[in-house]
């Protein structure tokens, strides 16, 4: 048993420095970093106790240590600080509606609930019938003026004074960002919907020819020109800015480490735990993200339970400056 808990704890620090320090620099560190990693947190607790059960202490020990801290450090544990809401605070919500698959109603019910100033959605489209969705979709959201390009949707109850579409990467044209600026009482501030591509023109690995390193390689070069583009976008906004979306990106690596080097993560800062959003029937990863700037502060951030969709919605409270 004893060396049963060693092999598990190695193999436990492997697979973290494999995702969080290699991750999209090798094939094999991205496969790590985009596997669910709680599961094998879950079987060193298991394993920890069953060692305590044989009355073998120090391997219970060291198995429910590394696992602990594996659980914390790699699988993106967030400690944040929730703060009460404030008058002024912007709701933001930001959803994959994975083409309405779920129902249209489910998915409008949901947004309607939680009534956020702006709701990001991604995938807000019908292959077969581009223009319909947004359509059917705004049909359904009373007291929301839509803005739609690519599959991307920005639902607004507040004024939006200025809307474009701006190109992140020609590697990923059909994965532009919608950039909108709204006005909340006297504060304007632009919020930025994206969906960070998980292949070549939104190619998945079961459609994949070329094998899996080129797959994973491909996937990371592009999802990386794409947070280089956002963090240009950063450094031209002034004032409040928040990017929301579905961002293919486990909270580990390079490309999540280039976005938190300019934007805060609001989950992080204003929840507690992993906040996975897929799939919504059992999360295992947190792939969906509400960012801000400097210029704006979450005070609450949470993940809603409901599978209208294969993804489950972030919401978040930010004060902006």
């Amino acid at each position: 048993m004893g060396w049963l808990a060693v092999i598990y704890s190695v193999a436990l620090v492997a697979l973290g420095i494999l995702g969080m320090g290699v991750a999209e620099r090798w094939w094999l560190g991205t496969l790590a970093a985009y596997l669910p990693q709680w599961p094998f947190a879950a079987c060193g607790l298991a394993l920890a106790a069953l060692c305590a059960l044989l009355r073998t202490w120090r391997p219970s020990v060291a198995v429910a240590l590394s696992s602990a801290i594996f659980y914390a450090v790699c699988c993106g544990f967030a400690v944040g600080s929730p703060q009460p809401s404030e008058p002024g605070a912007l709701r933001v919500l930001t959803y994959n509606v994975h083409g309405g698959r779920g129902g249209l109603d489910a998915l409008a019910e949901t947004i309607l609930r939680e009534r956020p100033h702006i709701a990001c959605l991604q995938e807000a489209d019908w292959p077969e019938k581009v223009r319909a969705f947004p359509q059917e979709m705004a049909g359904r959201l009373k007291g929301y003026r839509c803005f739609s390009s690519r599959g991307l949707m920005v639902a607004s109850r507040i004024p939006m004074l200025r809307t474009r579409t701006e190109l992140l990467s020609k590697q990923s044209e059909f994965r532009p960002a919608l950039v909108v600026t709204a006005r909340l009482g006297d504060a304007e501030v632009t919020v930025v919907c994206v969906h960070f591509a998980n292949g070549r023109a939104n190619q998945t690995l079961f459609q994949h020819t070329n094998g899996l390193e080129e797959y994973f390689d491909a996937a990371a070069d592009i999802r990386e020109a794409q947070a280089v583009s956002i963090t240009n976008l950063v450094g031209r906004i002034d004032g409040p800015l928040v990017v929301c979306g579905d961002f293919n990106t486990p909270p580990r690596g390079q490309v999540y480490d280039q976005l938190a080097a300019v934007l805060t993560d609001s989950y992080r800062e204003a929840a507690i735990g992993l906040g996975c959003t897929y799939p919504s029937n059992l999360p295992m990863l947190r792939i969906d993200y509400i960012w801000h700037n400097r210029h704006a502060e979450a005070l609450q951030s949470r993940v809603i339970n409901t599978r209208a969709s294969d993804h489950r919605p972030v919401v978040a409270e930010i004060a902006l400056d």
